[in-house]
């Protein structure tokens, strides 16, 4: 499956905190758990049609799709290593960008850091 992905900075929140979260960013996040990684778990979730209206990159791409699914992935800023975060999290965003046209690589629609209170 090849889906439009969102990816969500994880502050050790909880699935259920994770997924009010998504809602007011206009995703449902299913909790079925598609893929892991060293410092992320990535979820199927799927597109608001609010979201899908005000958004028309994420439109293009759905419409192309035929549905409304998204994959959502939360990188868990708390484990990853600080030289991950600096170095290795901003490449790996610029390769999926770079490559978002290929019908199985998921694209990057939105980036949400956690709130910081200075």
């Amino acid at each position: 499956m090849s889906a439009t992905g969102t990816r969500v900075k994880d502050s050790g929140k909880s699935l259920h905190e994770r997924t009010i979260e998504c809602r007011e960013n206009g995703y449902l996040l299913s909790g079925k758990k598609i893929g892991t990684g060293a410092f992320s778990k990535v979820y199927l979730g799927y597109a608001t049609p609010n979201k899908i209206s005000k958004n028309y990159k994420l439109a293009n791409d759905l419409r192309s799709k035929n549905h409304n699914m998204v994959a959502i992935k939360i990188i868990s800023i708390n484990e990853a290593p600080l030289e991950y975060s600096k170095k290795f999290l901003h490449r790996e965003i610029y390769a999926l960008n770079a490559t978002y046209r290929h019908p199985g690589v998921v694209s990057v629609v939105r980036v949400q850091t956690p709130n910081t209170s200075d």
